[in-house]
């Protein structure tokens, strides 16, 4: 596998060291600093919560590129933290995606290429929404997408693709297990058929060799499949049928139902989308798509919950994993104004570790208000619900806040407001937080 890694990082090295002259005369991109200052009230019913002022200083960058023969989108952003009183470690965190998309013969050949990185929690049960106890993920994953068309209504696509991922230690120590970082080769096998101008129908094979460093083991996971989808004007929906399995050194092989399913409307006013999924995969993977073509889906922690199912990638081995979600969003009836709901549900039962099954169930909802042409002000409140099924301890987390932003200047934008957080939790220390806060941004530069 580590000669197969050299080999990829190598091709991709190459590639865009040829792609470099075009990206750098032909990007749009913009640059904004950031600058928060949060006091904290730590109400913990133990005793041992202390208020705090935290600040917040950072950048964000975006940049998109969008030709023929090169596609390439980014979106990231970059945090550092100082704890006044040093309820936590001073920290640097880091937020985004990008993803390349390189066409070397038009309509055969393509090159991609990504990456992604985010805080996770290191354990559902363990861990507390703070600082010290996140961990940083990143996944770099490279590799070329073929299409061999035999027909006007068939094509064959083949693809390959090599990730590596990338998991740091939390600045709470008991909180790390090692042999986090791993390697993951993947290859595909689809053919398509369009059955009209907006109906498709899909077969296809996946096979995926799993390894995580230090661990003299690999997984492998199969998977076959079918789907139909189908694009109309205001609605879009997909449907995934197959099957899993996988098999770690010399177990026996594992298999499981596999599916995906998803549902768009968009008329403009109301935007709602629905997605539901079972898969067998690895903690450190979670949940993840399939990919037919080369249309730029700049991956997103919040990407089919795989954020959500990554936050215990701490845990070695096969996990099956059902993910709901459903995002509405509307200004029906309400001219200076916009609301939605966004629910989202997972279901996660590990192979060898059944103490580590456990259910998120979450919720929110959102008001924004346009006071004035500069002015907005925004509503949120949210609420999520973690259940271990081993012992049926529940952690209860609820929240909710309010903020005024004011567009001050074209390049200015300035953000006051405050709200709380509140746990309840069987597996640790309770506690209600209040706070308030100033942030500032100003955009530095922007080209489009």
């Amino acid at each position: 596998m580590k000669k197969i890694a050299h080999t990829f990082t190598s091709l991709l090295t190459g590639l865009v060291c040829l792609l470099t002259a075009s990206v750098a005369t032909a990007l749009d991109y913009s640059a904004s600093l950031n600058f928060d200052a949060e006091s904290q009230g730590d109400g913990r019913l133990d005793g041992t919560g202390r208020s705090e002022v935290v600040t917040r200083s950072g950048i964000d960058l975006e940049v998109s590129q969008d030709n023929p023969g090169l596609q390439l989108r980014g979106d990231y952003s970059y945090r550092f933290e100082h704890y006044e009183n040093d309820t936590n470690s001073d920290r640097s965190s880091a937020n985004g995606s990008s993803e390349l998309v390189a066409t070397l013969l038009e309509q055969r050949l393509s090159w991609l290429a990504s990456h992604e990185i985010s805080d996770i929690s290191a354990s559902r049960r363990d861990a507390a929404d703070i600082g010290d106890d996140k961990r940083r993920r990143q996944q770099i994953s490279t590799g070329p997408l073929i299409t061999l068309p035999f027909s006007r209504a068939d094509s064959v696509v083949l693809s390959a693709s090599y990730s590596k991922i990338f998991v740091d230690d939390a600045n709470n120590a008991s909180l790390n297990t090692g042999n986090s970082d791993s390697d993951l080769v993947s290859a595909n096998l689809n053919w398509q058929r369009a059955l009209s101008p907006i109906s498709q129908l899909r077969a296809g094979y996946q096979f995926q060799d799993f390894e995580r460093e230090g661990i003299d083991q690999s997984t492998e996971f199969q998977r076959v499949y079918a789907s139909f989808s189908r694009s109309l004007r205001l609605l879009s929906y997909n449907l995934t049928l197959g099957s899993n399995s996988s098999k770690s050194g010399s177990s026996r092989s594992n298999n499981g139902a596999f599916y995906q399913a998803d549902i768009s409307r968009d008329d403009g006013a109301t935007q709602f989308s629905a997605s539901a999924s079972r898969q067998r995969s690895e903690s450190s993977i979670g949940l993840s798509g399939l990919r037919f073509d080369t249309a730029l889906s700049v991956p997103d922690a919040g990407d089919l919950g795989a954020g959500l199912t990554q936050e215990n990638s701490n845990i070695q081995g096969e996990v099956d994993i059902t993910f709901f979600d459903l995002d509405y969003r509307s200004t029906v009836n309400c001219r200076r104004c916009s609301y939605g709901a966004e629910l989202s549900f997972a279901k996660n039962e590990y192979e060898t570790n059944a103490a580590a099954d456990d259910e998120v169930s979450s919720a929110r909802l959102f008001f924004n208000y346009n006071l004035t042409r500069h002015t907005t002000l925004e509503i949120n409140t949210d609420y999520s619900r973690t259940e271990f099924k081993i012992d049926g301890a529940q952690d209860d987390n609820s929240g909710g806040s309010l903020y005024l932003n004011w567009n001050a200047t074209p390049n200015l934008r300035i953000e006051l407001g405050g709200g709380y957080d509140q746990e309840e939790a069987d597996t640790g220390a309770n506690y209600y937080n209040a706070y308030g806060s100033l942030g500032l941004q100003y955009d530095l530069f922007k080209r489009n």
